[in-house]
């Protein structure tokens, strides 16, 4: 879910959404194609963005919408959203899946679990890789 919000704002919102069931909250810049960024530097203390868009990112979207709601009336604030569904990918299973045996000399294989020594390789030692 993503909604522009006062700056002031942003941490309220951001708690609620968390409690709320988000798996993640982030705030950037708002601002204009072309319009200069708003300089915030570290040392000055709690300050935000005059305005900032919030990003929450939600398990599915039913839940995105009943957390938006349950939010906005806790705060007593109603703010413009727009949902965008994300592609979520297992990176660990992807990563091992791209695992593949590899020959260190003709008797010798690292082999990950996911894999068997390749055929015609004959009677090889295998060190198995989790």
């Amino acid at each position: 879910a993503a909604m522009e919000v006062p700056g002031a704002q942003v941490d309220g919102l951001s708690d609620v959404l968390l409690s709320l069931g988000a798996l993640s909250v982030t705030a950037v810049p708002s601002r204009a194609e072309g319009e200069e960024e708003q300089k915030i530097y570290a040392g000055e203390g709690q300050r935000r963005w005059d305005s900032s868009v919030v990003l929450a990112g939600f398990a599915d979207e039913l839940e995105a919408r009943e957390a938006l709601a349950a939010s906005f009336e806790a705060l007593g604030e109603q703010y413009a959203f727009r949902l965008t569904p994300r592609y979520h990918q297992d990176w660990v299973a992807h990563v091992i899946e791209s695992f593949k045996p590899i020959q260190i000399s003709d008797k010798l294989w690292i082999v990950p679990t996911n894999c068997e020594p390749p055929a015609g390789a004959g009677d090889p030692l295998s060190i198995r890789l989790e």
